[in-house]
């Protein structure tokens, strides 16, 4: 796996021997363009490098009015698992979440609500 940080720029060797089709680069900068090429290598040398792909990770911020800590946090309202739930601890009645994706502005095309098994009934 070869990384460089200009578009077809010199790349550096970042992991070798990857066995998995997939890799996870940690420690990069938000917001920063990444590059990378993967060769093979066998007793015969190195292949060539594959086609370019760029990365541009980018942070998300999850906050909301109040939380119930350790187990019932903003975060658990976008973690897509029905088990899981945020709770306005002190905000009775109302309250609000934010989700910043980061980077440029995203639509959102669909979320879905899902009701605790522990709301109380009217």
């Amino acid at each position: 796996m070869k990384r460089s940080f200009a578009n077809n720029g010199a790349y550096s060797t970042i992991a070798t021997n990857v066995r998995s089709t997939s890799f996870t680069d940690s420690g990069l900068a938000n917001d920063t363009t990444y590059y990378y090429v993967v060769s093979a290598v066998n007793s015969l040398g190195e292949s060539g490098n594959s086609t370019q792909v760029s990365a541009i990770p980018t942070a998300v911020v999850i906050s909301a009015s109040s939380e119930n800590p350790p187990n019932e946090t903003a975060a658990k309202a976008f973690d897509g698992l029905t088990s899981t739930k945020w709770f306005n601890a002190n905000g009775g009645n109302t309250g609000w979440l934010a989700y910043y994706f980061g980077g440029p502005a995203r639509i959102v095309i669909r979320y879905d609500i899902t009701s605790a098994n522990d709301r109380a009934r009217a």
